[in-house]
């Protein structure tokens, strides 16, 4: 598994304690009583942000793959549709097995 480092920014809260963030993650921001305390939940905010991420690019690339395997299969049945309509007219024989000769 390779390593992934990431900078977090730490600052005293106004009302105290801290709060910390990854500046180039969106919603992996925490605070806490204590900088350690924001450290380890900063932790598992990124942790869960990037398992989301993860699930999400999978999901896409799933559905990107479904969409893929929809069009070969009407390619297919096009393909299939096309030699019939060529054999109805003479213009191709089937041979059995499926293979075609024009």
């Amino acid at each position: 598994m390779a390593e992934l480092k990431l900078t977090a920014i730490y600052e005293k809260a106004k009302e105290g304690g801290y709060v910390g963030y990854v500046a180039g993650l969106p919603g992996a921001n925490m605070q806490g009583e204590t900088i350690e305390e924001v450290r380890e939940n900063l932790k598992e905010a990124v942790h869960l942000l990037l398992a989301c991420y993860r699930d999400e690019a999978e999901k896409n690339l799933t559905d990107s793959a479904t969409k893929e395997e929809r069009f070969c299969r009407q390619l297919e049945m096009k393909r299939a549709d096309l030699i019939r309509h060529l054999a109805k007219f003479g213009c191709i024989f089937i041979r059995e097995g499926g293979s075609h000769t024009i």
